[in-house]
Parts: C-alpha cells; sequence; structure tokens
C-alpha cells in the first residue's frame, strides 16, 4: 500500500524518455496524491555491459541518452540517481537509505524484452521485492505479452496497447532531495574497449522525436519504393530503429503518429487538396511493417504441407500487399495464380506423404502469426 511520504523509485532501462511513459507518469500521480516523493533510477549494470552482445559503442549511445533524459527530468523536479553495480545490489542500498529517513520505497518500471542476463535480472528483483515487502510495478511498452496462454489473443493485446492514450507526466513533481545524481562515467571509466562510430545519428528522445516528424513530414515520402536501396534508404527509411531499441521514443508513439499521417493524407486527396508529394502508400507501406502478418487459415492445411517450391511461391502470394498494389490490381494478380496452384494443391493432399518424400503432417493452429521482434541494439542500422 502507498503511504504518506513514500518514495516512488522510477527504474529507467531500455525507456530513456519522458513523454510516453507510463511508469513515470503514474508514480507521479500517485507521489502527487499520498505527498510522496519521486526519485528516477538507472543501474550501469557490469553483467549487462561486460556481455558479449554490449560494446562501447553502445554504451556511447546510451550515454548521450541518459545525458538528456536527466536535463528532461530535472525541469520536471526529478533528479536522476545513476549508480554503477548489479540493480539488486543498489536497489537493497537505496531501501535502507530510505528507511534510515522514514521513507519506504515502491518501484516503478517497464516490462523489458533483452537477453538471458537481464532476464535473470528481473527475476532477481522480483525475489528481492517480494522478500523485502517492495512493491514493483510494471507496464508494457512493446508488442510483447507475457503468459499469454496462446496466440490467438496477441493481436488484440498488440492493438489495445497501440491506440491507448499516450502516458502524460505530470508537472511539477516533488523529487527526493536525499540522494546524489552521481556521474556518467565514459566507456574508458567502464573499461570498455574504444568502439568509435563516426558521424552516428543522435539517440537522445528530441533527435528520435525530430526524426519521426522529418520521416512523416517529408523523408519518407517514396518509403515504399526507396526503402531497399541503399543509395536511397539512409534518407528514405524512418532510422528509428536506435531509438526505439534504446526507449527514447515510444512504439506507440511511432504507430499513433502514422496513423495520424495517413489519415491527414487521405483525407487531403479526399477534397482534392494540393499534394506535398507524399505518397499516402507510404505510410501505408510503413505501418504495415509493425503489426501482425495474418495467413487466411483454410489455407493453412495446405500451405503447411507444401514441398518448398510451392510453399515458396504461396509465401510470396502472401507478401504481394505489402508492395502497396491496388486493390482491383492485387486481386487480378491474386486471383489467376491461385486458381492455377488449387490442382495441384488438392492433388497433394490426396497422395500419401512418403511418396511425396515428406512427413506426415503436424497438427495445423487455428491461426499462424508471423511477427519481427528486435532483440539487440545498434547504433549504425537503418530502417
Amino acid at each position: 500500500m502507498a503511504g504518506h511520504g513514500q518514495l516512488e523509485v522510477v527504474w529507467f532501462k531500455r525507456d530513456l524518455r519522458v513523454s510516453d511513459h507510463a511508469p513515470l507518469a503514474e508514480a507521479c500521480a500517485r507521489a502527487r496524491s499520498t505527498g510522496g516523493f519521486i526519485l528516477g533510477f538507472y543501474a550501469i549494470e557490469l553483467s549487462v555491459i561486460r556481455s558479449p552482445d554490449y560494446s562501447g559503442r553502445h554504451w556511447a549511445a546510451t550515454r548521450e541518452a541518459l545525458a538528456e533524459l536527466r536535463q528532461s527530468l530535472r525541469q520536471l523536479g526529478i533528479p536522476l540517481a545513476v549508480r554503477v553495480g548489479e540493480v539488486v545490489e543498489l536497489l537493497e542500498r537505496l531501501s535502507t537509505h530510505a528507511a534510515g529517513r522514514g521513507t519506504k520505497l515502491a518501484l516503478w518500471s517497464h516490462e523489458e524484452t533483452g537477453n538471458a542476463v537481464t532476464y535473470a535480472r528481473d527475476r532477481a528483483v522480483r525475489r528481492w521485492a517480494r522478500t523485502h515487502g517492495v512493491e514493483w510495478s510494471e507496464r508494457p511498452q512493446t508488442g510483447v505479452v507475457r503468459r499469454l496462454p496462446s496466440r490467438d489473443g496477441w493481436a488484440a493485446a498488440w492493438e489495445g496497447r497501440m491506440r491507448a492514450p499516450i502516458a502524460v507526466v505530470p508537472d511539477p513533481s516533488r523529487g527526493w532531495p536525499h540522494v546524489e545524481s552521481g556521474e556518467l562515467p565514459t566507456s574508458a571509466e567502464l573499461q570498455l574497449a574504444a568502439d568509435p562510430c563516426p558521424n552516428r545519428q543522435n539517440s537522445g528522445e528530441a533527435a528520435a522525436r525530430e526524426l519521426l516528424d522529418s520521416f512523416l513530414t517529408h523523408r519518407g515520402k517514396n518509403y515504399s519504393r526507396e526503402m531497399s536501396s541503399p543509395r536511397t534508404a539512409a534518407t528514405a527509411c524512418s532510422r528509428l530503429s536506435v531509438p526505439l531499441a534504446l526507449g527514447t521514443i515510444s512504439m506507440r508513439t511511432v504507430v499513433q503518429s502514422a496513423h495520424a499521417r495517413m489519415a491527414e493524407l487521405q483525407a487531403a486527396r479526399e477534397v482534392g487538396a494540393p499534394s506535398d508529394g507524399y505518397r499516402v502508400g507510404s505510410v501505408r507501406s510503413f505501418i504495415a511493417r509493425t503489426p501482425p502478418l495474418l495467413l487466411p487459415p483454410p489455407l493453412l492445411p495446405l500451405l503447411l504441407q507444401l514441398p518448398p517450391p510451392l510453399l515458396l511461391l504461396r509465401l510470396l502470394l502472401l507478401l504481394l500487399p505489402l508492395l502497396q498494389l491496388r486493390p482491383l490490381l492485387l486481386l487480378r494478380l491474386l486471383l489467376p495464380l491461385e486458381l492455377l496452384l488449387l490442382p495441384p494443391l488438392l492433388l497433394l493432399r490426396l497422395l500419401p506423404p512418403s511418396l511425396l518424400l515428406l512427413p506426415p503432417p503436424p497438427p495445423v493452429p487455428l491461426l499462424l502469426i508471423i511477427t519481427t521482434s528486435t532483440t539487440t541494439i545498434t547504433t549504425s542500422t537503418t530502417t
């Protein structure tokens, strides 16, 4: 239970932003209603930064984002404490320090989808919180749905998260003054090998918003045509991989902004307003890279039993909508091919698997969902 004077600690991980940050907004709202305090917290975990999939380049981008986050939180009256060490040990020290001042600690964070190291760390933090009676409130921020019994409900959950209102942080907040902010060490001070990335993009929250705005106003006007060319992709693509990996912009902000831009373009076209050169199909193509791709259930039994050549052809047909062809043209392309495929597909159903040198078909689910996920942070990729 929240008590008077409670310290609401917002643990930042891969969510280095102030806008659309549900844990921060909820923690500030509760602190305001209970007379409590707010503290931002970030741990530079040695177990994480010394993992094989981490480098000095990752820390350089993170450090830059943390510096901007600290400034943004300061404007809200919230300090950001940065410490080097393992999270459980650091939280234990912070809890003891708060208890010495008669203040109980509560923890807030986003759910994180990382690697085995961060998964084990989260489990350790959960055990520590239960043992010490610390309330830990986690909020989702991506399309990963934990403890989902089946995939059937994933698409609806994703849509619900992306359509939810943007979280707004109350201004100002009552920061906790009894802690030092701590320095942001360099890669050398963390004993990380030099890993320079010349001319890399800025990784802060303001730069992330500028990337999204410029993509939706002019850079992405020919996205569907230019995203695959090495000559044009660096400009025509969103370049939001790093911001999304570090969490300097939320996936929900990107999705809602793209939908709003598409609605704006469609409305302008319907009333005959002068075009700014931005193609509706480019925004639609960008949006199509975020929701799930659903395969029609009636085709699944046949699809899963196809030999490789026909299976490849069928998958190519399913991907044709991503080319943003006009509906009538798409129908004219797909229908004859489907009709040509139907006889051999039916024949394959009648032939025994042994004759086709195929294993017996596995049980077929009602719905197959193909999704994409990002599990690594890079600072030089373009998407």
